[in-house]
């Protein structure tokens, strides 16, 4: 009896020992998929590792074990599909975006799964020993139950204190630890209240001398995961933006670099059509008195919002009551995915210009993933580019073509329209993306995983005015941020926007929201050394 007895305690100790191993065998095996992702060594992780594996072999009520093991499994898979995917751990910022950009990401996930399938199998498989052996274990006990929330609940109870930065990934860790605190993460973002405004209400100061009886014209083009080291016009060796490069020969046309004021399309939108520079003002988020629709409504502007995507970035956009004219890819959606970005041309067709005053935001798709679906209709992606090693890098550099046809296509359609016919007044086209897609800076790729980083809101600001007074306001801007951005279009609409918060140079690029509560880089630009420094702000 004795005997059968250390028996059942030393099967007991190989099962645990056994389910502890399972947990870190998928980082041993992503690394020999991913040579830079380094296995950790770390002995304090095991200490919340053994207590894990305990808890889920020995727990009283096995459904609760079995639902651990779904949840874990899920966290481990998203973790690894981050690493592989984007180059980074999976932070709370991660699962926020994920949430924000559910449908995108479902998309994107079937187009790679091929390229990404073992992730599923270096996850699984060892999950599916743990549930084997939790099938198996003769042991029920309340101690276990008791561990197992414990182990998992420690960073709940972390979790009251609303400290974000105590759930970013640390990469000494085993994954599995890194995952069970982005998860908590998540939820103390997800149930954060923001902090209350603090900053001076922003002034509004209307601007006689840019009211005047002439017809004006505004175009605003929000361009999607565009990166500008990937475009032929500003120096890349491969000629993705031919068109784009024979428009730049012209004296009206202008283009430079700038910095977003996001790193998501939900919160990049909130900055691109309000004039907000704070991270965290929820006071002038929440008023509109600066949202470029308002402003144009009350000056008399006829309003345009014709976009590409759907309508839920309508909630970021805000003051839907002063557009006049919404149509997304919701409106229409078979001849959206028929038609891709050239929906745009689609609905600008149906729409009654008088030339007068008008402010028309143009909102694409293009280049968001899947790269390889964006092309013209009825044709197969232009195949320009190949032989790169890695296959993300020609797919985009091919979409680029795509959006380099439809940009180009826009500002000579309004050149044509407007500067090339006499007395049709005033034209400002401009162009810019709502945050960067990186293709491999620093081993980071595309922008989903909401970590923030400084090269995530590089973007291109490309613009054509017969205004030269204009122009050569925004030549004389190192570095201009959406900030600027908006309030020189604001200023273009007829007001001066004061803010009185501002500090000279020192700008802010959001996460995956625009209300701070997913963190913040706080940018500080050198005029003279054409430098700008970036610091993270959790």
């Amino acid at each position: 009896m004795q005997f059968f007895t250390r028996y059942l305690k030393w099967k007991l100790v190989l099962f645990i020992l056994v389910a502890s191993i399972m947990l870190v065998v998928p980082d041993i095996l992503f690394h020999f998929v991913n040579k830079t992702f380094k296995v950790s060594h770390d002995i304090k992780t095991l200490f919340f590792i053994m207590p894990l594996s305990a808890g889920l072999i020995v727990c009283r009520f096995k459904s609760f074990s079995y639902c651990c093991i779904v949840v874990l499994c899920i966290l481990q898979i998203m973790q690894f599909a981050s690493l592989a995917y984007f180059g980074d751990l999976m932070s709370p910022y991660t699962i926020y975006m994920l949430e924000r950009e559910l449908g995108d990401t479902i998309q994107e996930a079937v187009h790679v799964f091929i390229d990404y399938a073992y992730i599923l199998l270096i996850v699984c498989v060892p999950f599916a020993v743990i549930t084997y052996i939790i099938k198996k274990s003769k042991w029920r006990s309340y101690i276990g139950a008791l561990a197992l929330l414990c182990t998992v609940g420690l960073f709940g109870y972390k979790s009251l204190s609303q400290e974000t930065e105590r759930f970013f990934p640390n990469g000494i860790r085993f994954t599995i630890y890194n995952s069970v605190k982005a998860f908590w993460g998540y939820i103390v973002i997800s149930r954060s209240q923001i902090p209350s405004a603090r900053y001076k209400p922003y002034e509004i100061r209307e601007l006689p001398e840019t009211k005047s009886d002439g017809p004006i014209t505004i175009v605003y083009i929000i361009g999607e995961s565009i990166n500008f080291r990937h475009m032929s016009l500003f120096g890349y060796e491969r000629d993705t933006t031919p068109q784009l490069k024979q428009l730049a020969s012209r004296g009206d046309f202008y283009y430079t670099t700038g910095l977003s004021g996001a790193v998501s399309t939900w919160a990049a939108c909130k900055f691109l059509t309000s004039v907000i520079k704070e991270p965290d003002n929820l006071q002038q988020t929440s008023a509109r008195w600066t949202n470029l629709f308002r402003i144009a409504k009350m000056n008399g502007f006829k309003t345009y919002y014709l976009s590409n995507q759907t309508e839920h970035l309508l909630t970021s956009i805000g003051s839907t009551s002063c557009i006049d004219v919404i149509k997304t890819r919701d409106s229409n959606p078979l001849k959206a995915k028929e038609l891709n970005d050239e929906y745009l041309f689609y609905l600008l067709d149906k729409q009654q210009l008088d030339f007068r005053k008008n402010f028309i935001v143009l909102h694409q798709w293009a280049a968001h993933t899947p790269y390889s679906e964006h092309k013209e209709k009825g044709r197969s992606q232009l195949k320009g580019f190949s032989g790169s090693k890695d296959r993300r890098i020609d797919e985009y550099d091919n979409a680029m073509l795509y959006v380099d046809q439809v940009v180009a296509k826009i500002f000579t359609r309004f050149k044509n329209m407007i500067i090339d016919k006499p007395n049709a007044g005033k034209l400002y086209v401009i162009w810019t993306s709502d945050h960067n897609e990186l293709l491999g800076e620093g081993g980071k790729y595309g922008h989903g995983s909401g970590a923030l980083h400084g090269a995530t809101a590089d973007v291109p600001i490309v613009m054509l005015s017969n205004d030269q007074q204009y122009l050569d306001m925004m030549k004389a801007i190192f570095k201009p941020t959406h900030y600027e951005l908006a309030r020189s279009v604001a200023r273009l609409l007829g007001v001066e926007i004061v803010n009185p918060n501002s500090v000279e140079n020192v700008f802010y690029i959001n996460g995956a929201d625009y209300n701070g509560k997913c963190g913040y880089l706080k940018c500080t630009r050198d005029n003279k050394s054409k430098t700008v420094q970036f610091e993270t702000v959790r």
